[in-house]
């Protein structure tokens, strides 16, 4: 190993290291996280700063594995990795202290790997048995290269390129730990519940699922207009509506499906409700968690402009087509407007709100065409604007059902890029066009 290679593996391992061991706190271990993935970027090959437009996503029938770097950017959010992290290294000790030897299954690694190898190169002399599995052959390519230069081969059974929702291994074995980081807020899009309920038949009995826990809950409220915050004004809690754990996954393998549709009734509490508002809180192990708003799995999803009153019922399931998600059904529910171009969303963007609505009227063939068809330069002009691919857009405007969840995904797909500067041509470009 180089002398450069030997400095970032000192590097990671440092800052690893202090992940693993601060108190949570987002601005004060921020730090290491970007530390981690410098040198991760150095040993792997594998850059957040590449453009994930220039990687590919893996479309299967039970969700999107995502891209190599979209995955290695996940480490960025800081909050996220260090609990994550801290679980796992909590349920490794926690088996060391009850048995010899310990199986582990981590399944869609990204090209880091950075849940569990960087706790393993602090403590070499575990023992530890491991299969790290992922889909995309970049990926494995990277952990290949950094399970070497960490110098814990010894610890490492098998690096498996492989579906991990069809996956079977090639021998019977039974793991004590079955780790998977594979999803989104809401379980929408990625294949985390069909991974679990797929990998979980090669659990030991007293195994464990890490996350252990992700449960979904719904609420009730009026958001505040008075506060960009949106602050909750008298919420009613609905209570849980889904949670994947050991029991719901061997259900789920078992072919048991109705745990995945259901409904709420909305409660007299002498009011009209106007939004439903749905949570995703994470018990990665025991007491480490990831609650609403500390990373993008925990960002609250709302349906707005509702009128719920008492005694109405919403109803809910899981599908997979196009892909994983929970579809709510409403009373009595009716088609958005169409928004005027200069209503705007967390952007600023003219125009991107009135798109995006269109695209929802005419998945359900409701848009007409005719009357909006000379948009369409303007449309594709502000794409070209933002250096966004129009195949790349058009995918997920048909893909988000809110478009909060679409803002979110466009804001981090342009990043730096977007200033006052390029906000203000775009939005003189639209005003122009209607002028």
């Amino acid at each position: 190993m180089t002398s450069g290679s030997m400095y970032q593996v000192k590097k990671l391992l440092e800052h690893s290291q202090a992940l693993l061991l601060n108190e949570v706190d987002a601005g004060l271990n921020r730090p290491h996280a970007v530390s981690m993935s410098e040198a991760l970027a150095e040993l792997t090959g594998v850059s957040t700063d590449f453009d994930m437009n220039d990687w590919s996503d893996i479309n299967t029938d039970k969700g999107v594995a995502i891209s190599p770097v979209q995955a290695a950017k996940c480490l960025l959010e800081t909050l996220r990795s260090q609990i994550f992290m801290q679980g796992v290294a909590s349920a490794i000790r926690d088996r060391i202290n009850q048995q010899d030897n310990i199986n582990i299954l981590y399944a869609g690694t990204g090209p880091y790997g950075v849940l569990l190898l960087p706790f393993l190169a602090l403590h070499k002399t575990s023992p530890v048995s491991v299969t790290l599995l992922d889909i995309h052959p970049e990926n494995t390519q990277a952990i290949h290269e950094l399970v070497t230069k960490l110098d814990i081969v010894h610890m490492v059974k098998r690096i498996v390129h492989a579906d991990a929702t069809t996956w079977l291994p090639e021998e019977p074995i039974e793991f004590d730990l079955i780790i998977s980081e594979t999803m989104n807020t809401l379980l929408r899009r990625e294949p985390q519940v069909w991974i679990f309920s797929h990998l979980q038949q090669f659990l030991k009995p007293d195994g464990e699922l890490i996350p252990q826990e992700i449960e979904l809950t719904a609420w009730l409220c009026n958001p505040s207009s008075l506060t960009k915050s949106e602050q909750r004004v008298n919420p009613a809690e609905l209570g849980s509506f889904f949670r994947l754990d050991k029991n719901t996954a061997s259900a789920l393998n078992e072919n048991n499906l109705d745990v995945l549709s259901g409904s709420f009734e909305v409660p007299d509490c002498g009011k009209v409700y106007h939004t439903l508002e749905l949570k995703t809180e994470i018990k990665v192990y025991r007491e480490h968690r990831l609650t609403e708003n500390q990373c993008s799995l925990n960002l609250p999803i709302k349906y707005q402009d509702k009128n719920l009153k008492a005694g109405d019922r919403i109803t809910f399931e899981y599908i997979n087509d196009p892909i994983p998600e929970f579809i709510f059904s409403f009373p009595d529910e009716s088609l958005p407007n169409l928004p005027a171009y200069h209503e705007v969303g967390e952007s600023g963007i003219f125009q991107i709100k009135r798109i995006f609505v269109k695209c929802q009227l005419n998945k359900v063939n409701k848009l007409d065409i005719n009357n909006h068809e000379c948009e369409w330069s303007l449309d594709t002009q502000i794409w070209g604007e933002l250096e966004l691919s129009l195949e790349l857009v058009l995918e997920a405007l048909y893909r988000f059902r809110l478009f909060e969840e679409f803002e979110f995904w466009l804001l981090d797909k342009i990043g730096n890029r977007l200033d006052d500067k390029l906000v203000g041509a775009i939005n003189r470009k639209v005003v122009g066009f209607y002028s």
